[in-house]
């Protein structure tokens, strides 16, 4: 049927085939067609589907609304997707997953749980933080583990950790460097601590304390006074401009 009567499946009019195929069109850009080769095809300019759960239209740069009421807003409860690229999937008001230019993305839920192959966040046991090639699930496995009750686990290997559980503290390392403006702790020279303005490398260099774990020790200025003693020849060195002792009894045992 049509003004032209229609021969084809595209032409403008009214076609129905005996096949099952049809093709409801006004021109080349406005149709609702069947065809056993493209399937079903609609072409609208404007389009509008209507139900008493669902609403699918292309006004606004386009809309996907579905619930038992059917939501026409981003905080309405139901599922809606607008062409902007803002969504709103929510159960209720404190149930959802929701994006909005105005307020970004946003996610409230009682219970969340994100699993993948290297990573869990749970809110299950006061909330699990948990990151490792093998996702570690207690306080002494290998990975990150964090814990809503404050414990919590950085592990390599179990020579290498930082751990929280309890009331107990954990630091184990193979190697160890702590340095600040004034205060530098290493377990290179077999564990040194210095500690200074600038803090000394090494019991002959620089100002202030410095003791590691070949005995050597600095308290004072390398270059001047100072206490100072060197470990590899053995000697014990006091420098000081004046020295005062008051002692009732001294003992000096060579």
């Amino acid at each position: 049927m049509g003004p032209t009567i229609p021969t084809t499946l595209t032409d403008a009019g009214v076609f129905l085939s005996g096949s099952g195929e049809f093709n409801l069109q006004k021109d080349s850009n406005e149709y609702f067609r069947y065809t056993k080769t493209g399937g079903l095809d609609i072409s609208a300019a404007n389009f509008d589907l209507l139900t008493s759960t669902q609403h699918i239209s292309s006004s606004v740069g386009g809309v996907i609304a579905m619930g038992p009421t059917i939501p026409t807003a981003l905080d309405d409860s139901g599922i809606m997707l607008s062409g902007s690229g803002e969504f709103n999937l929510q159960k209720d008001s404190n149930e959802y997953f929701r994006y909005t230019k105005t307020g970004g993305l946003d996610i409230s839920a009682a219970n969340f749980d994100l699993l993948t192959s290297t990573q869990h966040i749970s809110s299950s046991g006061g909330g699990v933080i948990a990151m490792g090639p093998t996702i570690p699930t207690t306080l002494t496995d290998a990975g990150v583990f964090l814990s809503g009750s404050g414990e919590f686990n950085f592990r390599v290997d179990s020579n290498n950790y930082i751990r929280q559980v309890g009331d107990t503290f954990d630091i184990k390392s193979n190697t160890f460097n702590l340095a600040t403006s004034t205060v530098s702790m290493s377990s290179a020279n077999n564990g040194k601590l210095a500690m200074g303005l600038t803090p000394p490398t090494a019991f002959n260099s620089g100002n202030g304390f410095y003791v590691d774990g070949d005995s050597n020790l600095l308290i004072g200025s390398a270059s001047g006074d100072h206490i100072q003693y060197n470990s590899d020849t053995n000697a014990f060195d006091v420098q000081v401009g004046s020295l005062e002792l008051d002692l009732i009894v001294v003992m000096v045992f060579m």
